[in-house]
């Protein structure tokens, strides 16, 4: 088992079964504490679940739950605990990777095993997306966690022989991949999410972004038909919060609305939607509180109004990506991209965070978040259709890696690395995208010239 911080270092030892102090009874309290805690956090997430909700759930005291636990958190860190040490074992059995059969056959192997660990605890990885955001006293807890489990998974890949990449650097890059997977898998309803044996998808676009010099006959993926048609991604609907709030005003009122919404949007991403509050976006736009609600009825009319602002700048940057040659004359073009993309990122992180945690629930944040991911899902039939995607990429496994490299990564690198520069981040996604979809390998083509 691994130690995930100090604080949980320094946290009275579990209750078991064998406690002298507790004994066989209060180890039963005890797991229908972290049962029952489960259980809330799937029904109305982590944020809204409290100490109250949990002791009524698990019908205890808060005081006899806070004899086990110290908080909420407490609770979720013991399970990472516990996941950790399971991660860690499917870790520790992987077989040699490479661009062989044998290679592959222990990659699928290792997802496999890896998403079984993603199935019995499922709650908590959604979950894990929600606590895992900017101003949450546990991501410290996760973000160490997951520092240690990718140096366990990078030196499996520096035995593997892995080239032309960072061996961390791809680690992290397998860990949010499998990670955007198994997510689909727990938090969309049955009929929406991918399947278990959609691994072989996954494997295959982890296979090529690995070891890119891998024959396709290893893979068993007969190429995708394409039907060579260029079609047009469907415009979204207009935006209204946003526009709305600027109908019939002032130039100066109007920009009193866009400098109120450009301090919301700093602060949700820097402090995420539930650790930031009206008076520090006021304090960060310099005006009073009466300022703010003379134009939003509350923070959350605030977050919606720059959910619809953040729809319509996503459109557009999907629609230009779908217009970059695959090729490697696409190569600058694509960095510029992510580029783009990295500071459209930086402004509106908070929004995409409350998009994928469905955290605040509102009706339309939800509608927003689907409207995304029918856009990127199109747009990925569409260059697949045309035959610019990959001839064994399936457009489901382009959207996992496409999303879950581009709303994971840039904050995981970070993360894992203690320097990282701007320009590291720009080439890494540019070259998990040229290698996992376009099987395009810019870099072996740089040295064989």
């Amino acid at each position: 088992m691994i130690v995930v911080s100090d604080v949980a270092a320094r946290r009275r030892a579990s209750y078991g079964p064998t406690s002298p102090t507790v004994g066989e009874r209060g180890a039963r309290t005890r797991e229908r504490i972290v049962t029952e805690t489960l259980a809330l956090f799937s029904k109305i997430g982590f944020h809204e679940t409290t100490v109250r909700d949990i002791s009524e759930a698990a019908q205890i005291s808060r005081a006899t739950l806070y004899q086990y636990f110290e908080s909420k958190d407490e609770i979720f860190v013991e399970l990472l605990d516990e996941c950790g040490g399971a991660l860690l074992r499917v870790v520790r059995r992987a077989g040699p990777l490479g661009p062989t059969d044998e290679g592959f056959e222990n990659l699928k192997r290792w997802l496999a095993d890896w998403s079984e660990v993603y199935s019995k605890y499922g709650t908590l990885f959604v979950q894990w997306a929600n606590v895992d955001a900017p101003g949450t006293s546990v991501r410290p807890l996760v973000s160490n966690f997951l520092r240690t489990y990718n140096l366990r998974i990078a030196s499996r890949f520096r035995k593997s022989g892995l080239t032309g990449m960072d061996f961390r650097e791809a680690a992290i890059v397998t860990t949010c991949v499998v990670h955007r997977f198994n997510h689909l898998r727990h938090a969309l309803p049955p009929a929406a999410a991918p399947s278990y044996e959609a691994i072989e998808d996954i494997a295959i676009v982890l296979q090529m972004i690995l070891f890119p010099s891998t024959p396709v006959s290893v893979l068993g993926r007969s190429p995708v038909p394409t039907s060579r048609r260029r079609k047009r991604l469907a415009a979204p609907p207009a935006a209204q919060s946003a526009s709305a709030k600027l109908e019939g005003l002032t130039s100066r009122s109007a920009a009193t609305v866009g400098q109120i919404m450009q301090a919301g949007a700093r602060c949700f991403a820097e402090s995420g939607y539930h650790g930031a509050n009206v008076d520090d976006i006021v304090r960060c736009a310099g005006f009073a509180r009466g300022t703010f609600y003379k134009y939003f009825d509350e923070k959350l009319d605030l977050l919606l109004a720059l959910s619809e602002e953040c729809e319509a700048n996503l459109y557009d940057l999907i629609v230009r990506f779908t217009d970059i040659p695959p090729a490697i004359e696409g190569a600058q073009a694509r960095r510029e991209w992510i580029e783009e993309y990295l500071d459209f990122r930086a402004v509106y992180s908070g929004v995409m965070h409350a998009w994928i945690d469905r955290s605040p629930r509102a009706p339309a944040l939800d509608d927003a978040r689907k409207r995304t991911a029918k856009l990127i899902h199109e747009s990925l039939d569409l260059l697949l259709g045309a035959g610019r995607l990959a001839g064994v990429v399936t457009a489901p496994a382009a959207d996992t890696l496409l999303t879950g490299v581009l709303e994971r990564l840039p904050d995981a690198i970070v993360d894992n690395r203690h320097r990282v520069r701007r320009e590291q981040i720009v080439e890494l996604i540019a070259t998990v995208i040229e290698r996992g979809l376009f099987d395009l390998d810019i870099h072996a083509q740089d040295e064989s010239a």
